[in-house]
C-alpha cells in the first residue's frame, strides 16, 4: 500500500538568502516571487516609488529631457529593473543550492540589476532625444542608487513580510482545502475513509480473535 500524499509547494526549490542594507536577513522562496511580485500591495508600492523617483528626480535627467520623457523614462527603467530581478533572483538561488552558507547583500544584487537597466533606458532615451545623457556620471547614479537603497529597505521591512505573511496563508488554505488519498492499487482512497475502513478492518479482526478464544471483547 502507497500513501500519495499532496507534496507541500515549493519544497523542492531552494530558498533565497539575502541581506538588506541595515544587515537584516530576508528570506524568499523562488516558487513564491511572481506572487510576492503581483501581490496588491506591492503593486500599490510600485506606483508609490515611480512617483517617488519622479518628484525627486535623483539624477536630475529632467535637465537633459522633456517631462514627458523624463516621466517615461522613470516608468520604464523602473518596469525593466523589475524584469531583470526576477532572473537574478534565480541566479541567487542556484548559486545558494551550491554554497548554501552564501548570503548575497541586497545592495548588491541593487546594483547589479541596476547597471543593465539603466544602461538600456537610457540608450532608448538617448536614441528618442539625440542627447547623451551619461547616466553613469557618480553625480548621477550614486543618488539615485541611494534612492534605489532606501525603497528596497523600505519594502523588505514594511510590505515584504505582510505579503508573504498574506501569500503563505492563501496557500495554506489552498492545500487544506485538498483531499489527499491512499492509493491501494489502482483505487485512491480518501485518509478520512481509509482511516475509518481500517478502523472496521481492526475491529473486525479483534472480534474474530475474541469469538474463537471465547472470551469476551474487553
Amino acid at each position: 500500500m502507497d500513501l500519495a500524499r499532496d507534496k507541500k509547494i515549493g519544497n523542492f526549490e531552494p530558498d533565497i538568502r539575502l541581506v538588506d542594507i541595515l544587515g537584516r536577513s530576508v528570506n524568499v522562496r523562488l516558487e513564491d516571487v511572481p506572487d510576492y511580485l503581483l501581490h496588491r500591495k506591492t503593486l500599490l508600492f510600485y506606483a508609490l516609488s515611480i512617483v517617488v523617483l519622479l518628484a525627486a528626480d535623483p539624477s536630475k535627467i529632467s535637465v537633459h529631457y522633456a517631462f514627458p520623457v523624463t516621466a517615461g523614462y522613470w516608468v520604464a527603467g523602473f518596469v525593466v529593473y523589475l524584469a531583470l530581478y526576477t532572473p537574478a533572483l534565480l541566479v541567487v538561488a542556484l548559486l545558494q543550492t551550491s554554497f548554501p552558507r552564501l548570503l548575497v547583500p541586497l545592495p548588491l544584487l541593487s546594483i547589479l540589476v541596476l547597471i543593465p537597466a539603466l544602461s538600456l533606458t537610457t540608450a532608448l532615451a538617448d536614441s528618442f532625444t539625440g542627447t547623451d545623457l551619461r547616466i553613469f556620471a557618480p553625480k548621477r547614479f550614486l543618488p539615485l542608487f541611494l534612492t534605489v537603497q532606501v525603497l528596497e529597505t523600505v519594502f523588505s521591512r514594511y510590505v515584504l513580510p505582510e505579503v508573504i505573511r498574506k501569500t503563505r496563508s492563501v496557500k495554506i488554505r489552498t492545500l487544506e482545502r485538498k483531499p489527499r488519498h491512499i492509493a491501494v492499487g489502482h483505487h485512491r482512497l480518501p485518509i478520512d475513509r481509509s482511516i475509518t475502513f481500517a478502523h472496521r478492518n481492526i475491529l473486525s479482526a479483534s472480534n474474530c480473535k475474541t469469538a474463537i478464544s471465547g472470551t469476551a471483547p474487553v
